[in-house]
């Protein structure tokens, strides 16, 4: 990322925070759809990029993944947490952004859960 870039997001996550609106939207929506199948995925993102730009670092990162689980939960639905893969910047076309080879790895994590 350029230092613009690296600015406008430092910049958009200065008040960032779990929970609240956000999180109780969430659980509605997991809810909504009824006797389907409903799978929550929690998306990586780069722990030496994107996670720094949070106030609180990875542990912002942590309480979004945590609050997601808790939300699935809530809801009775799947949770298929990915951020397993956020400590490979080469997976990454940016900090928050999967490049080819991540989108791949992620698309068939997913798939193989969906298998299940």
């Amino acid at each position: 990322m350029t230092e613009t870039e690296l600015a406008r997001e430092r910049e958009a996550l200065a008040n960032y925070s779990v929970g609240g609106a956000e999180i109780d939207a969430l659980g509605e929506l997991l809810t909504a759809f009824g006797d389907k199948r409903v799978v929550l995925v929690f998306l990586p993102v780069s722990e030496s990029t994107y996670a720094p730009l949070h106030p609180n670092g990875i542990a912002d990162v942590e309480a979004a993944r945590l609050a997601a689980q808790a939300a699935a939960d809530g809801a009775g639905v799947e949770f298929l947490d990915l951020s397993k893969f956020g400590g490979n910047d080469d997976l990454f076309g940016d900090g928050n952004h999967l490049n080819q080879r991540g989108s791949a790895i992620v698309t068939t994590e997913v798939l193989t859960f969906l298998s299940r």
